[in-house]
């Protein structure tokens, strides 16, 4: 026997820790139809039956103002749940029990589970469960999450109520006369379509005449009524109660709810001086503390991302290319396979295997610190801080996480912002996001600073991320002012009590969403970079070897160069073009392109290439976690890299960056000295096509035809300005200084035009 059950509830209710208590490690994620919002189930084993639980969006109430609220009532409505657990935080049962009383009138088999009941208990609350129960005619239990007893009571009410054979519950909301009037009329009218769908036609009348479109528009297209009919019985509601309708239908429920409460809970909120929630919060959120509090927390994440998930991003890269890469290749290479096969299994497959799993280790230490953040309860407060500044660009204050984020990686920064409620604020995240210089892209900075910017190299390094800043302001404000005008979200804060993680939740919360990543991610990611792996492995001529500049993908880069000439590349210098190329894989794929490919200009000697020992290649990745770890002490006072100015001599920064010294001089032979065209080429690095991994995590948030928009919209800017301070410092044609402009003009304009004739970047 199966049964499926839906946990639904207010946000920082407990919701997500109730789920994570019932099914453990029994969880498999993906996504709601046709909407980003995550889809969590997970599955209970019992000795009577197995129960599937769905985790739905966190909501307070069921009016499908916000994506969240549609996917959730689109559920119910749906009737897929055998019983639906309203999680209820009993500290704020008088909100919480609002939605409560929105699925009764819906006729869902409802089942409430008090949660926090300590909590209430420290504010001088005293729930009595049976009282409640009776009150309410709802079955009623009483847990704190935390409680060993816990997940046996609920798993034993939800047994109770499978055992008891009940379906659909009928419940009539006892309505003033003349609301009752108004909900009979429209009843009749809507009986058939209310038993067809197996809704309570009570609750589909109330919800119309509350003002709810998407049933009324259902309505209006089956030809039960014209909605001229349903506007008359709103202003008629209007004219006589002097309210609208939902206000009115609103302020009915919380008085039946308070009548509820009246017999069901002793004693009242005790009222201290202070609890240690406020005094918290008189620092956190204090008008000249709060931001710089803020900016530490985030830098903390920040540093935290990429420094300690550099100590094992390493071992992830060198261990997936042991296992996927060289040890399939010399496995291949035993049993005298064709060269075309170790290319496409080895050099292609396995390539995207290897970098689809050197995200892992980033992408868990951020997600682990955003649980920590959220189940502590300082996120909502990271948001108010943070509302002011964000809204100027028509963001809401939340928006501000992904962004900080997208300085360690744009990967887990777009899918950061998933938290944003609605479609246009994480449409717009995504469009700035890649602005946020990541720290792949800083190996590249690194190593043009140390050839073309000695001592001064500190300097370029912060330049450049402050112009990402800067364009992500300008670009918001453009979006603000063009196809977003007007339309800014609204936002209501609630700053929970703060918290102590759990930390099996928060492990937990982490490693679904890393899951989720893997299997969504990996999807496009791992065929793309197969496919480009594959063609750095395949000769122009044919033959299938190693990459070297006479593949396919070289080719491909030397026939572009010429686009790259306004903003000083030269033909000659094609291997500068061919790292943008291999960028695409990742932008830290860029040094060890120019690196060995300026080493051929060089004449450098190539070392010879050793047999591969899985043994010894595995004992190297393990190796690197201790040598990261000790290297970490050291990134805590320089976690950009911005003590360039202890580099004065080409030699350290090769040393540095473990590069052939003489590959210093052929960059600045090829680039013909020119510390114009070497920035350029920096500043078209920051802003181009991002690479393939958050090509894919963009495409899966936000769609194929935003994502285009903004890779164009980039990598034009990007063209643009490199283009402008090459010309202006050094190349001084009028020509390309005016003709970058236009094109850019141009770009935007097509974009603009394009997005509000076909609406791509409206909210549905």
């Amino acid at each position: 026997m199966s049964l499926t059950i839906a946990i639904a509830g207010n946000p920082n209710s407990g919701k997500s820790t109730v789920f994570n208590l019932l099914t453990g490690s029994n969880q498999k994620v993906g996504n709601w139809p046709g909407v980003t919002v995550d889809k969590k189930i997970g599955t209970i084993f019992t000795d009577n039956q197995k129960i599937t639980v769905v985790d739905l969006p966190g909501i307070y109430s069921l009016n499908a103002w916000s994506e969240d609220e549609r996917v959730a009532r689109d559920y119910l409505l749906a009737n897929e749940a055998s019983l639906v657990v309203q999680v209820v935080d009993s500290t704020n049962l008088e909100r919480n029990l609002y939605l409560s009383k929105q699925l009764q009138e819906m006729g869902v088999p409802l089942l409430l589970v008090l949660n926090m009941q300590d909590l209430a208990v420290k504010q001088g609350l005293r729930i009595s469960a049976a009282r409640l129960s009776k009150a309410l005619d709802l079955p009623v239990v009483s847990i704190s999450a935390l409680a060993k007893n816990a997940k046996a009571k609920i798993i034993t009410a939800v047994e109770k109520f499978a055992s008891s054979g009940k379906t659909r519950p009928t419940y009539e909301m006892q309505l003033p006369h003349e609301l009752n009037e108004e909900v009979d009329l429209l009843s009749s009218v809507l009986g058939d379509l209310a038993q067809k769908k197996s809704w309570n036609p009570q609750w589909l009348a109330l919800k119309i005449i509350e003002g709810d479109l998407e049933l009324e528009n259902l309505c209006v297209e089956k030809n039960i009524f014209d909605a001229n009919l349903i506007a008359e019985t709103r202003n008629r509601i209007l004219q006589q109660q002097g309210i609208h309708p939902d206000e009115w239908i609103a302020e009915i429920r919380y008085q039946q709810i308070e009548a509820s409460l009246q017999h069901s809970i002793k004693g009242h909120h005790s009222t201290p001086k202070a609890t240690l929630t406020d005094k918290i919060d008189g620092v956190v959120l204090n008008r000249w503390w709060g931001l710089p509090i803020f900016l530490f927390i985030m830098y903390m994440v920040f540093w935290l991302t990429i420094n300690v998930g550099e100590i094992f991003i390493e071992f992830f890269d060198l261990s997936f290319g042991a296992i996927f890469v060289d040890g399939l290749e010399s496995l291949l290479n035993s049993w005298n396979a064709p060269d075309f096969f170790i290319t496409f299994f080895a050099h292609g497959l396995g390539t995207g295997i290897q970098t689809l799993a050197t995200f892992i280790p980033i992408i868990f230490i951020l997600f682990l610190a955003i649980a920590v953040l959220e189940s502590s309860g300082y996120m909502s407060r990271a948001a108010f801080v943070m509302d002011k500044f964000m809204r100027a660009i028509g963001l809401p204050g939340k928006a501000f996480i992904p962004m900080l984020v997208g300085f360690g990686c744009t990967v887990p920064a777009i899918m950061a912002t998933r938290a944003l409620e609605n479609k246009r604020d994480r449409i717009l995240s995504v469009f700035i996001v890649p602005f946020m210089s990541c720290g792949a892209r800083l190996p590249v900075y690194v190593l043009f600073a140390a050839a073309f910017f000695p001592g001064t190299g500190q300097n370029i390094v912060f330049a450049l991320y402050l112009i990402g800043v800067v364009l992500a302001v300008i670009t918001g404000l453009l979006l603000k002012g063009t196809v977003y005008k007007g339309e800014l979200s609204t936002f209501i804060m609630e700053l929970p009590p703060y918290h102590i993680p759990q930390v099996s939740a928060v492990l937990g919360n982490a490693w679904f969403r890393v899951r989720s990543f893997i299997r969504n991610g990996g999807k496009m990611l791992i065929p793309i970079i197969a496919i480009l792996g594959i063609l750095n492995n395949v000769g122009t001529n044919g033959t299938f070897g190693v990459e070297s500049q006479d593949s396919v993908l070289a080719a491909v880069g030397k026939t572009v160069t010429p686009v790259f000439a306004p903003m000083g590349i030269k033909e000659d210098n094609w291997p500068a073009a061919m790292g943008l190329f291999t960028g695409l894989f990742a932008k830290e794929v860029i040094v060890g392109t120019l690196n060995s490919l300026y080493a051929q200009e060089a004449n450098t000697k190539k070392v010879e290439e050793e047999v591969f020992s899985f043994k010894e290649a595995m004992g190297e990745a393990f190796a690197s976690i201790p040598e990261n770890t000790w290297a970490l002490g050291k990134r805590l006072i320089d976690p950009l890299g911005l003590s360039l100015s202890s580099v004065k001599e080409s030699a350290e920064g090769a040393e540095a960056l473990e590069v052939d010294e003489g590959i210093f001089a052929a960059m600045r032979d090829k680039f013909d000295h020119s510390k114009a065209a070497a920035f350029a080429f920096l500043l078209f690095v920051l802003l181009y096509v991002p690479c393939i991994a958050t090509v894919a995590v963009a495409v899966k948030e936000i769609g194929s035809v935003l994502t285009i928009l903004q890779i164009l919209y980039a990598t034009v800017l990007g063209w643009t300005l490199a283009t402008l301070t090459y010309q202006i410092f050094e190349g001084h044609s009028l020509f390309w200084i005016i003709s970058s402009i236009v094109i850019l003009m141009v770009t935007v304009g097509a974009i603009i035009g394009y997005a509000k004739k076909t609406g791509e970047f409206a909210e549905t």
